[in-house]
């Protein structure tokens, strides 16, 4: 009976960045590719992206996206065509992903702003009619429709009947007949979905966009919600999930019979669903945040049972303990705001360009008559290197200085100077711009969560979330402020990042280190005045309890 939600195209203009696909050819243009070499993409005859000026003379066409792109080639490019047409998939592939990811990341943030807009509207109303007409309100606006219903089954335990409590906009059909329509139809289909003209004949009259979200909780359904004529013209599925979300919220707040525990339950499994998906922009890092929001509950517990020092008299409460589990999961949302080639970067240079270093190279060993495999062997071990061999650095400094001049009397280093910056990073595999690129993601948290109005035992979740990684001795960033102006859950959260970044397994750039080795780490920040000592010693005393046993 009911329709598969639409799902949207990403844009084809969105896919292709066209900067990125220009100075992947500028990079090879000159070494690898002709001086002369153009390239045209289009797509259903509208022309997307142009490179050079030269005759094309052949065409490929494939697919991304849901959308037939032709690709055009020069004729003095023929002989790299494979090779080009397989590296601009992967560069197209990469921008779809990176648009979809986006997409998806900012659906997840306008639902959890909705159901805390939703909490937020509901915490301060009581009476029945006040709640319906509050919930309408806050599903008019997350959803913008001509017409909206709420209706509440007065008898939850055998056959439903309804009564209409509350209604925005216009009226798609006689309130008896609507009445019968939704009893029928949730009688026998009660779960939500998106409806679409021509509606089946149980509907009767009615010709409109229809998205029906039954209220339920647990096994008892105590209403439904009916949105009609939505603005844009047509319901999606992000529509649907934004209903369920804000659905599940409303029938607990209508039941008010339910525990707090059971919403607690549903607004935390909400909010670590859209973590979920921002985690999954860098598949290294997935669940970091709910495994932070664990650590950092568990070390705020372990404070509230000291016994000496500074802490013996300080308690979280248990809505501090909420709020700073909620922290956990939200502080790295500001990598929204990160560049998919920084937040997933593995090595130091990317694939096409380390394989055009090597090219280059070959093309030295063939000028030069020399074998130059230890050149090669020495890029290839910097490309990975998570510490930089010193005698690697002096090879790479001697390449990045060294005149490669070709047949056509072009000259090049045989390292470029971004392509040396890259791969003579001496401790990780991020440049230092890349570095301060990533320094900027909790100043990025702040400025998300600043836009949530969180309920008054959450008001703290920003500032919790743009500290952690601020330092005792004001090193920290993005800020650089020191003690005094840090507030204690986020020096809990910057020791349970620092350890868990540590000891993780799953980061392709860096090995996992055992726990001696970063508790050692954490030390010396300890006696370099970045940590609390005091706070320290609770974590480590309480290891176990607060990581688990062995990790």
């Amino acid at each position: 009976m009911g329709l598969m939600p639409m799902k949207e195209l990403p844009p084809i203009r969105k896919i292709i960045d066209k900067k990125s696909v220009r100075n992947w050819l500028d990079d090879l243009k000159g070494q690898v590719l002709p001086q002369s070499c153009s390239l045209k993409i289009s797509c259903s005859q509208q022309e997307l992206f142009k490179y050079g000026e030269s005759s094309l003379v052949s065409e490929d066409i494939f697919q991304i996206e849901g959308h037939e792109l032709t690709v055009e080639f020069s004729a003095c490019v023929e002989e790299f065509r494979h090779w080009i047409l397989a590296s601009l998939k992967i560069i197209l592939a990469q921008g779809a992903q990176k648009f979809l990811l986006a997409q998806e990341a900012l659906e997840k943030y306008r639902e959890i702003n909705s159901i805390f807009q939703l909490s937020t509207a509901l915490s301060n109303t009581k009476l029945l009619e006040d709640v319906a007409e509050t919930i309408l309100k806050e599903f008019y606006a997350a959803l913008n429709c001509e017409s909206l219903s709420l209706w509440l089954n007065r008898d939850m335990k055998n056959q439903p009947e309804f009564i209409r409590m509350a209604h925005i906009g216009v009226e798609l059909c006689a309130l008896p007949a609507e009445k019968e329509i939704l009893q029928n139809l949730l009688q026998t289909r009660p779960i939500a979905d998106i409806y679409e003209p021509p509606l089946p004949e149980i509907f009767g009259n009615i010709s409109d966009h229809l998205l029906i979200t039954p209220l339920k909780t647990k096994d008892r359904l105590i209403g439904c919600i009916l949105l009609a004529r939505p603005k844009k013209g047509y319901f999606v599925s992000g529509d649907l999930k934004l209903c369920v979300s804000l659905a599940s919220e409303s029938g607990y707040s209508l039941e008010n019979s339910l525990l707090f525990e059971e919403i607690e339950g549903v607004f935390d499994s909400m909010m670590r669903s859209m973590i979920a998906a921002i985690d999954e922009r860098d598949s290294a890092t997935s669940g970091h945040s709910a495994r932070i929001s664990m650590i950092c509950e568990r070390f705020a517990k372990a404070v509230n049972q000291t016994k000496s020092g500074k802490y013996k008299d300080f308690h979280f409460s248990r809505e501090q303990l909420r709020e700073i589990r909620y922290a956990g999961l939200l502080h790295d949302i500001g990598k929204i705001g990160v560049r998919e080639e920084v937040l997933k970067k593995k090595d130091k240079v990317h694939p096409g360009t380390m394989q055009a270093i090597l090219q280059r190279i070959d093309m030295a060993e063939v000028l030069w008559n020399r074998d130059l495999s230890s050149l090669k062997e020495c890029v290839i071990r910097a490309n990975s290197a998570y510490n930089l061999d010193p005698q690697d650095s002096l090879m790479l400094l001697e390449m990045s200085q060294t005149v490669l001049t070709n047949h056509r009397q072009v000259s090049t280093f045989l390292l470029s100077p971004s392509e040396y910056e890259s791969l003579s990073v001496k401790h990780g595999n991020l440049t230092w711009g890349e570095v301060q690129e990533m320094r900027k993601h909790p100043a990025g948290s702040l400025k998300i969560l600043s836009k949530i109005h969180f309920s008054r035992d959450l008001r703290n979740i920003p500032v919790i979330a743009a500290q952690h990684h601020e330092k005792l001795d004001g090193s920290g960033y993005p800020l650089g402020i020191t003690e005094k102006d840090i507030l204690l859950q986020s020096q809990i959260m910057c020791i349970a990042d620092i350890y868990e970044a540590l000891v993780a397994k799953d980061r392709p750039y860096k090995p996992p280190l055992s726990r001696e080795e970063s508790l050692s780490i954490l030390e010396r920040e300890v006696k370099e005045g970045k940590i609390d000592s005091e706070l320290f010693a609770v974590f480590k005393e309480n290891l176990d309890a607060i990581v688990g046993t062995g990790k």
